[in-house]
């Protein structure tokens, strides 16, 4: 059965969760995959209306681990991951309750070889009046 945006959800990073205040960082829960096989997305939605000011960044990063505790970057060493960047040089960045705010495509390979992941959230807005739901989905 899909859930409210349509996805036959897999795991749940987090609903309605409380976005970061100016420089700090809110790791979601994170999702233990079991038995999962295909390609999978994490699709980050507005809960609320969804806000981040012109002359503000805003960060989503994901990270992966084979134990549940040392989480580090998929893919890449020494590098980020971002299923979202907004840089302090980009505009607004807006979005509805319910709608998209982005997504981030897990090849099978890498989402079978690593059991554990965790989206970063990190911003320099006081974001705490707004809510997001993370979710994890299969693609095909």
């Amino acid at each position: 059965m899909a859930n409210k945006y349509g996805k036959q959800v897999i795991g749940t990073f987090s609903a309605a969760q409380i976005l970061p205040a100016d420089d700090t960082l809110t790791d979601s829960t994170f999702v233990e995959q079991k038995g999962c096989s295909g390609d999978v997305e994490i699709g980050v939605y507005a809960n609320t209306d969804f806000v981040v000011s012109t002359g503000n960044y805003f960060n989503i990063a994901v990270e992966c681990s084979v134990d549940g505790t040392n989480f580090t970057v998929p893919f890449l060493t020494n590098s980020h991951s971002y299923a979202i960047h907004k840089a302090v040089a980009d505009g607004a960045l807006a979005q509805d309750a319910g709608e998209l705010i982005c997504k981030f495509t897990i090849p099978s390979d890498e989402f079978v070889s690593k059991t554990h992941w965790k989206l970063v959230y990190s911003t320099d807005e006081d974001l705490q009046a707004q809510k997001v739901d993370a979710i994890l989905y299969g693609i095909n």
